[in-house]
């Protein structure tokens, strides 16, 4: 029996984990939502002169800087992989997909500052 409630327990733990897992991606995705009803633009994909007029980071015309909107509709992301001597596997994220995440906090809409 002691085996029985061991595996049950970790069993609900595991599904804890889960469960803590599908909040955290809703509330992502209902901030998302937010952000685009209020300002009429997917987080990050806000184009300049709008996104400095709510106050967001400016946005790099045509560039691939860490604000770079335009305004289609997609999270367009830039990442920029290094050599790190015996592989090319690390990425640094930019453009479109780090404004996002900025925008959201600027927006007070996810906890953090960015």
């Amino acid at each position: 029996m002691l085996v029985g409630g061991v595996l049950v327990g970790q069993d609900l733990i595991s599904a804890a984990a889960i469960r803590s897992q599908i909040s955290q991606i809703e509330k992502y995705q209902t901030a998302v939502l937010t952000f685009k009803s209020k300002y009429g633009y997917l987080p990050g994909d806000m184009p300049d002169p709008q996104a400095s007029q709510f106050g967001f980071i400016a946005r790099a015309h045509g560039g691939v800087g860490l604000g770079s909107g335009d305004g289609n509709g997609y999270i367009d992301g830039v990442c920029f992989n290094t050599w790190n001597g015996t592989q090319n596997d690390n990425c640094s994220i930019a453009g479109e997909q780090a404004a996002l995440w900025n925008d959201l906090s600027t927006a007070k809409l996810i906890d953090g500052i960015l």
